[in-house]
């Protein structure tokens, strides 16, 4: 039999809340579930189990198309290029348009270093037709994942989050989630990005474990304690003397000879079972000839990246031994901006991806092509 249980809203403090049994209330600082069943009067924090009810599994999915292989491959270029020229991350926006079913990427002004990305969130909800549903970010060289200060970043940006690690590798590590309300989902990567799939395979292991067993070549008793001693050398208030300045050597003490007595135990190495050993390997299918530096990215994707620390080289005395250098890290660029400050880059950023957004009228609608633009050159010394 179903049960009606009715849902209020609490927008105001002095709304009358209906005279129900079982009401759910919806407040700004939770869900509480009132009750009035003649006996009981209550109203309580609605997050705890109901015992009599059937559970039910959290889920969650996008309904949006895959994102474009040519477009996912220039993230990853982006990406690789900015370690190069950096070593710190960075951090991509995606934005999907509903009605045309096409993916678009935008780099916001971002201060980077080598564990995290911080930018201002230039654009809110839709524009144009364009809704910003999600994330790609980098990992540096490490492993891809999701970090505690990227469940904070994320927990209120419903969408899908994309983590890239080991960048520079052929096949690098990748980490795909949808974050709903806070609660993470973690997802295949050919499940929302074309040509990008996940191999995972599973083979069986043995397990061993070590034991100790009777051993059968023992045959008399062995005696409780064995001891070897050795002698104690006296020294000479002279011979002290001269090993104290170094004129002199220790003198060499009688080696101690092992003493080899057979053990009523032995150890034994046996197998107990086996185990499932589950190895994944990201496979890119790239077109025969083709890189991932074959997909350009825009010019104006890298000014946009600000690295918030660099590394110098200054010279120190090293007593009079003569000089050395060490390595002083420097902090630019990182400071608190004010609120104004905070306000005029939002703002910037907002300008920028709503122009770059407007001007996606005139691209193809497949958006799959891969761009005219070359990516510009770096230098070799910065790699």
């Amino acid at each position: 039999m179903a049960i009606e249980i009715p849902v209020f809203v609490l927008r105001n403090e002095d709304d009358l809340i209906p005279d129900a049994p079982f009401v759910i209330i919806v407040a700004g600082n939770g869900t509480f579930l009132q009750k009035r069943t003649g006996l009981v009067e209550s109203l309580t924090p609605f997050n705890a189990p109901i015992p009599c009810l059937a559970k039910c599994t959290p889920w969650a999915e996008l309904n949006v198309e895959k994102i474009p292989f040519e477009l996912f491959m220039k993230i990853m270029h982006f990406m690789r290029t900015i370690f190069k020229m950096h070593r710190t991350e960075c951090n991509v926006i995606l934005f999907f348009q509903e009605t045309e079913r096409r993916w678009h990427a935008v780099v916001p002004h971002q201060r980077t270093s080598s564990a995290s990305v911080h930018y201002t969130d230039g654009i809110q909800g839709a524009h144009n037709g364009w809704l910003k549903v999600g994330t790609i970010h980098s990992h540096c060289d490490f492993g891809a994942g999701h970090s505690h200060g990227d469940h904070e970043d994320e927990k209120h940006f419903d969408g899908i989050h994309i983590t890239l690690g080991h960048v520079t590798d052929e096949t690098p590590s990748l980490s795909v989630s949808l974050v709903i309300d806070g609660i993470r989902f973690k997802k295949l990567p050919q499940d929302y990005i074309a040509g990008v799939r996940l191999n995972v395979t599973v083979t069986e292991e043995p397990t061993f474990e070590t034991q100790w067993v009777e051993n059968d070549e023992v045959q008399e008793p062995l005696p409780e304690v064995i001891s070897i001693t050795t002698p104690f050398v006296y020294l000479t208030d002279y011979e002290l003397m001269n090993r104290f300045f170094g004129k002199a050597r220790w003198p060499t003490l009688p080696p101690k000879t092992p003493l080899v007595t057979p053990s009523r135990l032995k150890k034994v190495t046996v197998q107990t079972g086996t185990e499932e050993i589950t190895t994944t390997k990201l496979v890119i299918e790239l077109p025969e000839g083709m890189q991932v530096e074959s997909y350009a990215f825009p010019k104006d994707w890298i000014p946009a990246v600000t690295p918030a620390s660099k590394i110098v080289y200054k010279s120190y005395s090293q007593g009079y031994k003569g000089k050395g250098r060490r390595v002083i890290r420097v902090r630019a660029d990182y400071r608190k901006l004010s609120d104004a400050e905070l306000d005029e880059e939002r703002e910037e950023d907002m300008r920028y991806t709503q122009a770059e957004l407007d001007e996606l009228d005139c691209v193809n609608p497949s958006g799959t092509q891969v761009s005219d633009e070359k990516t510009p050159d770096l230098d070799p010394s910065e790699d």
